[in-house]
C-alpha cells in the first residue's frame, strides 16, 4: 500500500539496515544509500479547507517500511484519531538497533515493541507537546532525547524510568519559550508557553519559577516591591485563570470570564483592566481577591474572541484592544478597537481591517493619547509591518522600510519616552531600531539575540542616571536586555500625591521639584496642566510636555 495522499505527512524517521555512509568526490561529498526501514507519522491537515483553521488536529496514521519505499504497511493500530495538538508537535524515531521498536509522539508519547501490533504509552517521557525524537552515536542505543513544549529532556530507551530534564544547569541553556513579558524597574516578568510564570528582581540574573500552566498575560503593578499580576491556564474549570503575586505566593483573583483574559495596569488610579466577552472591565489592583470588577465599557469587540489590550501611559484613560472576528484566533480577521474615557464616558471606536495580516501589538504614544503605531504580521511583501497614525485610527501612515518588509513579523514594539522617532522593533531574526520615526530600519543586535522577539519594554534608569534599558523577550531564547545610554527622564505631574522620586510612578507635583532633582541635561516630562509657580531655570534641562499644552505662570 501507498501513504494515504489525503493526508498530509509531517514527520518521517529513516534506519539505514545494511546502509553505508560514503564519501565521493573532490569535496569528500557524505552520502547515506537508500534504506530499508522508514517510518512515517501523518495527520490531518492543519488547513485542509483553506481558512486557516486546525480542521482534524489528530493523528490518523502510522507507516512503516522495509523495502525503502516501495511498499507500506500501516501499523497505526489504537492510535488513530488520538494525539491532539499534532499539527504543531510531532515526531518519530525508530530504535537504532531494532527496527521493531518505534516512538511515536505529540502530546504526549507512544511506543511498540513489535513494530505496532501493540501500542503502549509508559509516560515518563518528561514535558508534554513533544516535536522532536532522537537518538545520538554519542549517547548510544539506550538513550531516547526528547525536545518538547519544557526544552531537552534525556530518557532510558524503554521509558522505564522518568525523563531528566537538561534545561539550564551549569550549561545555562536558555530555551525559555516567552509568550509574554513586563519590565519595570528592576523587576522582570515573563509568562511562558505551557510553562508557567516566573519573576526576576534583579533585572533578570536570577528567576523564580511562580507556577502556572500556559501563560497568558503579565502585568507589573507594584515594581518596587516586584509585585504583579497574570493570567495563565489551562484547568479544568475556568480553562485560565487571573492570579496576582502580591506577597509570598500567588493568589487566585475573581475574574468575570474571557477566553483569554487580557491584563493592563494604569497606575494613576491603581486599576487593573481586563476584558469580559464583549466588556471592558475594571478594578482596583488591590483590596479583596474576591472584589467586584466594574463595567467600563461595552461593545469592545464585534464578535468573538478578544486577545490582547494595551494602555495609554499618557491620559491613563485609554485602552487598545486586538480581537479576532470569526470566532478563534485561527482564521478569524484581527481588528483594533480604541476605548476612551472622557468627562466620565467612554467612547468604542472600531477600527476594522486596517491590515493584510495580523496586527500583533500596539504601541501608545510616550507623548500623545492620539497617536500610536501598531505591529503586524504578515506574509504579503507589499504590507506594512509597521503602521502609525496621529488621529485614533483614522487614517494611517506606513513605518517601515524594505528591511521589515523582508520580514514576516514584527511582534513588539518599543519608544523612547521623550523621543517617539527612536522606535525598537522586535521581530523573527532579532531587534531593529529607527531613529527617524520608521523611515529606515537597521538590526540592532550588539548584545542582543538574532532571534524570535516577542515583547520589549523601554525601562526609564529610575535613579535618573541616564542608564535606561531596552528589555527583550524571546520565543526561545529567554530574555535579554542592553543598556540604552541617555539623558535623565524626570516627570511632573500635578495631581500626584504621597511619595515623590520623579520616576513616571511617583512623579513630582511641581516643575520646580523636578528641576532641583534633575542632574544637567536631563529631560523633564511636564504632564499638560496649568502651573502656577514662577520661576528661573539655572540648569541645562529640556521641558518637555505630554498629553497636552502646558502653561507655567
Amino acid at each position: 500500500m501507498k501513504i494515504p495522499t489525503y493526508l498530509v505527512t509531517f514527520s518521517l524517521v529513516m534506519i539505514p539496515i545494511g546502509a553505508s555512509l560514503t564519501a565521493t568526490g573532490p569535496q569528500e561529498e557524505t552520502r547515506l544509500t537508500r534504506p530499508q526501514v522508514v517510518a512515517a507519522v501523518v495527520a490531518d491537515s492543519w488547513d485542509r479547507n483553506g481558512d486557516d483553521k486546525p480542521d482534524g488536529d489528530r493523528l490518523r496514521g502510522v507507516y512503516r517500511t522495509t523495502s525503502s519505499g516501495d511498499d507500506w504497511t500501516d501499523i497505526t493500530g489504537s492510535l488513530y484519531g488520538s494525539y491532539s495538538q499534532i499539527f504543531h508537535a510531532q515526531a518519530i524515531a525508530i530504535h537504532p538497533s531494532d527496527p521493531s521498536r518505534i516512538y511515536v509522539a505529540s502530546n504526549t508519547l507512544a511506543t511498540t515493541q513489535n513494530a505496532g501490533s501493540t501500542w503502549t504509552t509508559p509516560g515518563n517521557h518528561g514535558h508534554d507537546d513533544i516535536t522532536q525524537l532522537t537518538f545520538s552515536p554519542l549517547t548510544g542505543d539506550s538513550v531516547l532525547w526528547i525536545t518538547n513544549d519544557g526544552g531537552l529532556y534525556q530518557a532510558a530507551s524503554d521509558l522505564g524510568s522518568p525523563a531528566t530534564s537538561w534545561n539550564g544547569g551549569s550549561a545555562g541553556l536558555a530555551i525559555s519559550q516567552i509568550w509574554y513579558g513586563d519590565a519595570d524597574r528592576a523587576t522582570r516578568v515573563a509568562g511562558l508557553q505551557d510553562n508557567g510564570s516566573l519573576r526576576s528582581i534583579d533585572r533578570g540574573q536570577t528567576w523564580t519559577f511562580i507556577g502556572g500552566g500556559d501563560a497568558f498575560a503579565v502585568e507589573i503593578v507594584e515594581p518596587e516591591q516586584s509585585r504583579f499580576w497574570y493570567s495563565d491556564g489551562i484547568y479544568a474549570s475556568p480553562s485560565i485563570r487571573v492570579k496576582r503575586m502580591i506577597d509570598a505566593s500567588p493568589e487566585e483573583v475573581a475574574h468575570p470570564g474571557a477566553s483569554n483574559p487580557p491584563l493592563l495596569y494604569e497606575p494613576r488610579n491603581d486599576r487593573m483592566f481586563s476584558a469580559s466577552a464583549f466588556d471592558l472591565v475594571s478594578r482596583n489592583q488591590s483590596g479583596d481577591a474576591n472584589a467586584a470588577w466594574t463595567v467600563e465599557a461595552s461593545g469592545l469587540s464585534q464578535s468573538d474572541v478578544i486577545w490582547e489590550v494595551f494602555g495609554s501611559p499618557v491620559d491613563g484613560a485609554t485602552v487598545f484592544v486586538i480581537y479576532y472576528r470569526g470566532g478563534t484566533i485561527y482564521g478569524g480577521t484581527p481588528n483594533l478597537t480604541v476605548c476612551r474615557k472622557v468627562a466620565g464616558s467612554w467612547t468604542v471606536t472600531h477600527r476594522n481591517a486596517i491590515v493584510n495580516g495580523e496586527i500583533l501589538a500596539v504601541l501608545p504614544s510616550p507623548l500623545w493619547p492620539n497617536e500610536f503605531w501598531v505591529a503586524v504580521g504578515s506574509n504579503d511583501p507589499n504590507a506594512a509591518r509597521v503602521l502609525h497614525t496621529t488621529d485614533d485610527g483614522a487614517t494611517w501612515t506606513a513605518a517601515d522600510d524594505a528591511n521589515l518588509r523582508a520580514l514576516n513579523r514584527v511582534s513588539g514594539l518599543a519608544a523612547s519616552p521623550y523621543n517617539p522617532l527612536e522606535l525598537y522593533a522586535a521581530t523573527d531574526i532579532g531587534v531593529f531600531r529607527t531613529l527617524d520615526g520608521g523611515q529606515n530600519w537597521a538590526p540592532f543586535q550588539d548584545g542582543l539575540p538574532i532571534s524570535i522577539g516577542r515583547d520589549l519594554r523601554f525601562v526609564t534608569d529610575d535613579q535618573h542616571q541616564g542608564n535606561h534599558r531596552l528589555v527583550l523577550f524571546t520565543f526561545g531564547s529567554g530574555t535579554w536586555e542592553r543598556v540604552i545610554p541617555g539623558p535623565a527622564v524626570l516627570y511632573v505631574d500635578p495631581t500626584a500625591t504621597g511619595f515623590e522620586d520623579g520616576t513616571f510612578e511617583h512623579p513630582f507635583n511641581t516643575v520646580a521639584e523636578a528641576i532641583n532633582a534633575a542632574p544637567a541635561g536631563a529631560v523633564v516630562m511636564i504632564r499638560a496642566a496649568t502651573y502656577t509657580e514662577p520661576q528661573t531655570a539655572t540648569k541645562n534641562v529640556t521641558l518637555i510636555t505630554y498629553s497636552g499644552t502646558t502653561v507655567i505662570r
